[in-house]
């Protein structure tokens, strides 16, 4: 036989003896001025392709020899039958859909190891694979179909270098970062050290796809790994993490599955909205509560008497009791700075100290309420009682009357504007602003809230008989009035 177009004497022996002895090829056919190639498989076997390579060009004339040991083909014919094998053959040369898992070790550089970790953090391989990180070695093993390593060796050779520090750790070391971190999200954080123990590396997530964290503790620069939006909302919650107290000024993280929820969300945005000021004080009617005395003694009034110049100690005094009792009454005393961090469901809070243990309470509140229940979140702005002793009288009302029947509702004043925030369930909201309503009437600056409990009679018929007490006093006239009995204001609001 004798062939014109040559790619290899090898080529031509082999397919010779092919012909010859083992009859592994198409019938010949007489000499011709036709081209030959040879192809060299990657995938697979050149027996198991020839069936289907002969039915698509062996209509064309083009003869097909196999090359077993070498893994290739030989295709004779014309210019237009080789381009059509080599399509064909292309496309038959494709490694098997789901093959067994292979095991393989990447050695990744320093600069890329952020992307490779990133990857491994988010993977969800077919069952029976796996992708693990050695921090100690700097090395991917992945336990893999060809086409997932295939997938790993596409993102090595593209992935880039990591960049500048995203931040630099200004008061916590990598360990301290870490345990807040873990703190945070309430789970472990799997960490490794390098072999020189300087970079500590760990994942992190919550409420989205996650992060890699990579710390250098010599320098304090970390470098984030992900995608940018998860990047950028962990960057802003680590400097969060990392920022320093300033006066008595503090900053809490709270990581809360229910911070996407309506009732959060208008919770604390009304919090918010008292940060920025909103409002103004106005001259407010019954700012004083008295402690109640035991039901059979009544209460006890003391006159006021004028108070002698006080001095910065006894200020200062007043003014921690003051605080003390705002936080009973379940007040703010100051701003709340309240920061939504999107894609992480974490809030940060920024402020006094009490106050911002006051809104984690709240957080924690709406959390435990929407286990059950949807909660109702009011906030009901005081046309004239003030806010702090409105919050004060209510939840003395719910601590030794109602909450042992009813359900406790928080109440808190949020100040500027004269507003309370309420929340609790449905129809326990819908109660306290019942009351509320009652109660804020037109009175005189120095009116008091005075709480009876009583001991034996019915509340409904107390009042009762108060209101026409009351009543037939007005008529008689204040003056006299004031005379026959002066604890009695001239004008009262009984609520049963």
């Amino acid at each position: 036989m004798k062939i014109k177009t040559v790619r290899s004497a090898s080529a031509i022996v082999l397919a010779a003896g092919l012909l010859l002895g083992h009859g592994a090829a198409v019938q010949a056919q007489p000499a011709r001025s036709d081209s030959q190639r040879v192809f060299t498989l990657q995938n697979r076997q050149p027996g198991d392709i020839l069936p289907q390579l002969k039915q698509l060009v062996g209509d064309d004339g083009a003869e097909v020899f196999l090359v077993p040991e070498r893994g290739q083909v030989v295709v004779r014919g014309n210019p237009a039958t080789l381009a059509l094998a080599a399509q064909v053959i292309q496309q038959l040369d494709q490694a098997p859909a789901g093959g067994p898992p292979e095991l393989r070790a990447y050695n990744v550089p320093p600069e890329k190891q952020s992307a490779a970790l990133a990857w491994q953090q988010q993977f969800q391989g077919a069952p029976g694979e796996r992708a693990v990180w050695d921090a100690r070695t700097g090395q991917l093993i992945v336990l893999a179909t060809p086409q997932r390593h295939a997938e790993v060796n596409r993102l090595l050779a593209n992935a880039e270098a990591s960049g500048s520090a995203a931040l630099r750790l200004r008061g916590l070391t990598p360990e301290q970062l870490h345990q807040r971190l873990q703190t945070l999200v309430g789970k472990p954080l799997p960490a490794t050290w390098d072999a020189g123990r300087r970079w500590l590396t760990f994942p992190v997530r919550f409420g989205g796809a996650g992060v890699g964290v990579k710390v250098d503790s010599a320098t304090h620069d970390l470098y984030l790994s992900g995608s940018h939006e998860q990047t950028e909302a962990w960057k802003r919650a680590i400097a969060a993490l990392d920022a320093q107290p300033q006066g008595e000024q503090t900053t809490e993280l709270v990581a809360s599955e229910e911070a996407r929820s309506p009732a959060m969300r208008r919770a604390l945005n009304a919090i918010a909205r008292t940060a920025q000021g909103q409002g103004t004080f106005a001259q407010l009617a019954a700012t004083q509560v008295t402690q109640p005395a035991p039901p059979e003694d009544g209460p006890e009034l003391q006159a006021e008497e004028e108070s002698p110049e006080l001095t910065a100690e006894q200020k200062r005094a007043i003014a921690e009791e003051a605080v003390r009792q705002a936080q009973q009454a379940g007040s703010l005393i100051g701003p709340v700075q309240v920061e939504f961090i999107e894609g992480l469901d974490i809030i940060i809070l920024r402020g006094n100290e009490q106050d911002v243990q006051r809104v984690m309470q709240i957080i924690n509140q709406i959390e435990r309420l929407s286990e059950v229940t949807v909660p109702a979140i009011e906030v009901y702005e005081l046309s004239h009682v003030d806010a702090e002793s409105m919050a004060r009288l209510l939840n003395r009302v719910y601590q030794q009357v109602l909450g042992a029947r009813t359900g406790s509702v928080s109440v808190t004043n949020l100040g500027r504007p004269n507003e309370l925030l309420l929340i609790g369930r449905p129809e326990n909201v819908r109660m306290a602003i019942d009351l509320i309503k009652q109660l804020d009437k037109p009175a005189d600056p120095t009116s008091q809230f005075v709480v009876f409990r009583l001991k034996n009679a019915a509340a409904a018929d107390a009042k009762e008989l108060l209101d026409q007490f009351l009543q037939n006093e007005e008529q008689q006239g204040q003056q006299q009035q004031r005379e026959e009995d002066p604890l009695l204001p001239s004008k009262a609001i009984v609520v049963a």
